[in-house]
């Protein structure tokens, strides 16, 4: 298999996943416009238990499938086992799911039809997981990455009016159901000729194989994403609809913002150790550090400068979020640098190292949240979020020190220094003209870009170096090797 080719199925893919997330985005911009901020934080609740439950259940098993699928070896077997690992984890979890669904209800102050709707998601939902991840290991990712796009869309038609009308939050749940049922359709569809060639085999399960390359990266999985869903849960616990859909929207609102640095984290730290063996010229190590960190610090300022006029659109129920919003911008930094470390530790070929920085992190965070949510609420759930990710961004850069792979400190302390005076100026003297917020965010974004070590023209010769890397490849090691 070509490099050439893994490396521009991970752009599509990248690329897909990026208009799927800005599309993902819409929908909940169209709902704060047709449903009540009560039934969006009923709906987010039941989205986050959705997640959380996903991550448990699913185990991790895109590992041995992108691993072994591409392998007629080892194809068959790992993906019977996998079907039936993933399948009776699901299958039992949502029986469960549905036979306290009242009970469950009643805790996390969501409707009992979301619950069960939300445990018929979870096993469509497993299904379409594997065939996405089957499909992606046949370097199938153009089709993929197109069913990604559509499926988003689906999303958006099906959510919006299922919810409007009258449905309410159940609505925008069975529009994702219909949206997941779909995808697992298409993403079938695209895999068949597999699946028919090797449904008439025999086969035999190997469960050691399959668990012994999941767990490595299942783990670090869970124990990252999972605090933050826990979160929101207890949010609507305590506090019900309302008060869970301002953090939720002030969640995403944050995490929208750290996808172009973790993007580049992904796409250019790899090639910081790839080109070695071959002598072509990539961005070491620094370089990817940080231009990552810097585009953190400008989108943490341009966020804080622009959440009084993205709430101001989603309306002025939702601006009661900007104290939220004002804490969680300080943990993008936090998670960018947890997100390099996390890339280091896969180069140097020790996922094992990121449960060193996670584990303790999330302990942090699920102990916080516990602790400061029943008393101070969703601003509780914000402080325990950028407390944790504190030290679990102190113990990562450690741990990318170990690897040998250290961030350049000193070269990052002036964007540091400009970025906090610039963050702290806005919170001491904030501008209440939305629309002067938007042009000084514009101006600031300007001024950050030219000061944080000229990053623009950094960022464009990255993309330059991106491009030689991965061009001569495709030319010299490209041909002839199609699997």
């Amino acid at each position: 298999m070509s490099e050439v080719r893994v490396w521009s199925s991970a752009l599509v893919l990248s690329i897909a996943q990026a208009t799927a997330m800005l599309l993902s985005y819409l929908t909940w911009f169209i709902l704060t416009k047709v449903v009540s901020l009560k039934v969006l934080g009923v709906a987010s609740a039941s989205f986050s238990l959705l997640y959380l439950l996903s991550l448990l259940v699913n185990l991790g098993i895109h590992g041995p499938i992108l691993k072994f699928v591409p392998n007629q070896e080892h194809r068959k077997t790992v993906i019977t086992t996998s079907t039936i690992l993933v399948l009776t984890t699901s299958g039992v979890t949502a029986t469960l799911l549905y036979l306290f669904s009242h009970t469950i209800s009643h805790i996390l102050n969501v409707p009992r039809t979301c619950i069960v709707a939300v445990a018929l998601w979870l096993v469509v939902n497993a299904i379409c997981y594997l065939a996405r991840y089957i499909g992606i290991s046949l370097l199938k990712c153009t089709q993929v990455a197109t069913i990604d796009v559509v499926v988003a869309v689906c999303r958006i038609v099906a959510a919006c009016t299922l919810a409007v009308i009258g449905l309410g939050a159940l609505g925008v749940v069975l529009g994702y159901l219909i949206s997941t049922v779909l995808g697992t359709i298409l993403y079938t569809i695209i895999i068949r000729e597999v699946l028919i060639h090797l449904l008439p085999q025999s086969s035999r399960l190997d469960f050691h194989l399959v668990l012994r390359y999941s767990l490595p990266t299942y783990l670090p999985n869970v124990v990252s994403a999972s605090p933050s869903l826990f979160g929101v849960l207890l949010v609507s616990s305590y506090y019900g609809g309302e008060e869970t859909g301002l953090f939720y929207i002030a969640l995403a609102y944050t995490q929208a913002l750290t996808f172009l640095p973790t993007l580049a984290t992904t796409l250019l730290v790899p090639m910081s150790s790839s080109s070695e063996s071959d002598g072509s010229k990539s961005p070491n190590y620094s370089e990817v550090a940080s231009l990552s960190l810097g585009l953190s610090l400008v989108l943490m300022v341009v966020g804080l400068y622009l959440a009084r006029f993205f709430l101001s659109l989603l309306g002025t129920t939702y601006l009661r979020a900007i104290p939220l919003i004002q804490v969680l911008l300080t943990s993008i930094p936090l998670a960018i640098a947890m997100n390099v470390a996390w890339s280091s530790s896969y180069i140097a070929s020790r996922p094992e190292q990121v449960l060193t920085y996670a584990l303790p992190s999330s302990i942090l965070q699920v102990v916080l949240y516990i602790v400061l949510v029943p008393s101070l609420g969703s601003i509780g759930a914000a402080y325990a979020r950028v407390v944790s990710l504190s030290l679990g961004a102190g113990i990562a850069v450690l741990v990318a020190a170990r690897l040998g792979m250290e961030i350049p400190w000193l070269r990052m302390i002036p964007s540091i220094l400009v970025a906090a005076l610039l963050y702290l100026v806005y919170i001491l003297n904030p501008i209440e003209s939305m629309y002067l917020e938007l042009l000084t965010s514009l101006i600031v974004a300007l001024v950050m870009m030219l000061l944080l070590e000229k990053l623009g023209i950094r960022v464009l010769t990255l993309v330059v170096r991106l491009a030689m890397v991965i061009l001569p490849r495709g030319k010299i090691r490209g041909q002839g090797t199609n699997h």
